[in-house]
């Protein structure tokens, strides 16, 4: 964890704008490597039983998502086919309800599987490690004085191309605009109001921009019903966009200021300025509600510390990682090392060198999600042919 001034999304996203460049890397066969010195494998003896029921959950929502058709759609990926990473989860679940644990454990995995390590950013070799969370605001299913602020469900004009990518907005007449509405006119030019979008309303302008920051909300209701809203599309793509370094540029909060709670009380005292730092980020996210929540990029369900976000291009979906890290708390590194599945993607997340790793739903999973900015290594572990 970095120090408490540091330690939060605000600064990681002026870290990430600084050092965008050096993170990319165009989709290649080489965005892993694989480890066949033993002494560089990581050791998956301190695998804790504690994590064992949430970590055979998580497995059984890839498992649930490649048992879909389209599914298939995604294979091979680096040499890897849809039916080895099947068999890999179904192999790794009968070693975990073994009973295995410790050197057994660890042993049996390095016997019967390959180990792939991500080669990371070009200088350090290492991967970048950030948090994710979903956010719980109040919310209304109708406008009020105090609800009045809201979220879009995806709307009929946007044109999708068969992979899901916008490509513009469809007129009345059939005729195709390269581009959909920016941010600002759907805030301050309405145009999507009226015409039966709104899924819910917040309090807040600042609430939705979170939320469609994380991509994922729930919403406690006025009813007392707390319902669970998730990613469905956006407008288009703004790379690089950090609200909170716009307002250290401009001299509105220092460096020791960008803690979330006091960017939320600058626009809570400043209203008027937030309409003008998000109209530079002509992004804007549409929802869908879930039954099931939350849903990562494969719609199945992700689990707190076990599911994680990778560029959608380079690494297989639904397959099984691993995470090894180390975390600055209370003036000392400590280990953080996990099997995750790679269950979902961001438009943010490019390149081997960046991983983010979900943490569940609250004030909890938003604090645990905010100390995670330190680079490790990601593994992905295959059944041996």
């Amino acid at each position: 964890m970095l120090q408490k001034n540091e330690g939060t999304m605000f600064f990681k996203l002026i870290i990430l704008c600084l050092c965008l460049p050096t993170l990319l890397i165009s989709s290649s066969e080489d965005s892993w490597t694989l480890v066949e010195d033993k002494t560089h494998m990581p050791s998956f003896e301190t695998f804790e039983l504690g994590e064992k029921e949430k970590i055979l959950s998580a497995v059984d929502q890839s498992l649930r998502y490649l048992a879909r058709k389209e599914s298939k759609l995604h294979f091979p990926k680096q040499g890897i086919t849809h039916d080895r990473v099947v068999k890999s989860l179904v192999r790794f679940k009968e070693l975990l309800t073994s009973g295995l644990q410790g050197k057994k454990l660890d042993h049996q995995i390095k016997k019967e599987f390959v180990i792939y390590r991500s080669i990371g950013k070009e200088k350090t070799k290492r991967v970048l490690f950030t948090g994710y969370y979903e956010p719980i605001y109040d919310g209304s299913r109708i406008p009020t004085t105090v609800y009045k602020y809201p979220l879009y469900r995806i709307p009929p004009d946007l044109a999708l191309n068969r992979k899901g990518k916008v490509i513009g907005r469809k007129t009345a007449d059939g005729a195709l605009v390269p581009e959909y509405w920016t941010r600002q006119e759907i805030d301050q030019g309405k145009k999507l109001k009226g015409r039966g979008l709104e899924i819910v309303y917040l309090k807040d302008a600042y609430e939705v921009y979170m939320a469609q920051f994380q991509g994922s909300v729930a919403i406690q209701l006025t009813t007392g019903e707390r319902i669970h809203l998730g990613y469905a599309a956006r407008n288009c793509s703004t790379v690089g966009y950090s609200l909170p370094m716009e307002l250290f540029r401009d001299g509105k909060l220092t460096k020791k200021e960008l803690l979330p709670h006091l960017v939320a009380e600058y626009f809570q005292k400043n209203p008027n300025d937030l309409p003008k730092y998000l109209k530079k980020n002509t992004s804007y996210v549409f929802f869908t509600e879930r039954k099931e929540a939350p849903l990562g990029a494969l719609s199945v369900k992700l689990f707190g510390s076990h599911a994680i976000s990778t560029d959608h291009r380079l690494f297989p979906k639904a397959a099984l990682a691993f995470v090894d890290l180390k975390l600055y708390k209370d003036k000392k590194l400590h280990p953080f090392q996990h099997f995750v599945l790679n269950q979902d993607t961001g438009g943010a997340i490019m390149g081997p060198g960046r991983c983010e790793i979900f943490f569940g739903t609250g004030l909890e999973a938003e604090k645990k999600a905010s100390e995670m900015f330190s680079e490790g290594h990601l593994y992905f572990l295959f059944l041996k042919e």
